[in-house]
């Protein structure tokens, strides 16, 4: 996994030091599911942590659940924009803003756009897109030297 997660580093530090503000979006994770993606322009501080976007595309519409008063499928989407924000002292990253659409890679209607009200709440990585988001956010972080 390590020998896997330099090279990818390297080049986010590469292409993040020269990017422009169009999306530069880098697949990170491949699962039975869908896909994901990093989009390598918006690595950015955000006060004491560093932000991220991630794009995750679903093979097939996905829901949040039903109504229980109507029945209907609550937010079909194909595709989910996530922004993170990373805290490289702990390793943890919170869940912060997203953006669901009905298409895939951010296409169609925007389902639903919302951000975390109130605390986040930071937790440890769990699946391979978590870990590039914080290696590339932490990674993006020391090359710009900040704590």
């Amino acid at each position: 996994m390590t020998k896997r997660i330099l090279p990818f580093i390297m080049s986010v530090l590469i292409s993040t030091a020269a990017s422009a503000a169009a999306p530069e979006w880098i697949q990170i994770a491949n699962t039975e599911p869908g896909s994901a993606f990093l989009d390598r322009s918006t690595i950015s501080p955000a006060g004491d942590d560093m932000a991220v976007r991630v794009m995750r595309n679903h093979d097939d519409t996905i829901t949040m659940g039903t109504d229980p008063e109507t029945a209907r499928p609550m937010y079909p989407h194909r595709s989910v924009q996530i922004t993170y924000l990373v805290n490289c002292k702990a390793k943890t990253l919170a869940f912060y803003k997203w953006k669901m659409y009905s298409g895939n890679f951010g296409e169609g209607e925007v389902v639903w756009a919302d951000e975390h009200p109130g605390a986040l709440v930071y937790a440890r990585p769990e699946g391979s897109e978590e870990k590039f988001a914080i290696g590339s956010a932490c990674a993006v972080r020391a090359a710009l030297a900040i704590g």
